[in-house]
């Protein structure tokens, strides 16, 4: 059941295609999709956590997704980030610990074959971009 959630779920909440190699993407642009993102993570996050599971998988089930709120929650702080800095700079901190977080959430979700509730992508409709 979180495999066929996450698959009819997690493809809407990632950015739409910025256009042809070379396009901009705006910083307020990219601030407002990952806010939708991390509305949707926190919804997605709800409802698996209201799926069944035992006893002995619960607490392993829930710390995996206090991972994924906490998660929209560095993704927010990017985004107001995003709002008031741009892109110029250094890489703030939050982007780091959101990259630490999201490859926690993935080595749970693909320990536990859940392949679909990663949250590392890579986008290979048009592998010939690649």
């Amino acid at each position: 059941a979180a495999n066929s959630l996450c698959a009819k779920t997690l493809p809407g909440l990632r950015p739409a295609d910025g256009g042809a190699f070379g396009s901009i993407v705006t910083a307020t642009q990219t601030a407002s999709d990952i806010d939708k993102a991390a509305t949707g993570l926190d919804r997605l996050a709800t409802q698996l956590g209201a799926l069944p599971d035992s006893p002995t998988d619960q607490p392993y089930v829930e710390a995996w997704l206090n991972e994924w709120h906490q998660y929209a929650t560095l993704g927010r702080q990017y985004a107001d980030y995003l709002r008031q800095h741009g892109t110029a700079g250094k890489q703030p901190e939050v982007v780091t610990t959101g990259n630490q977080v999201a490859a926690r959430a993935t080595d749970f979700a693909l320990a536990n074959h859940l392949d679909s509730c990663q949250f590392t992508y890579v986008d290979t409709s048009n592998a010939s971009d690649m």
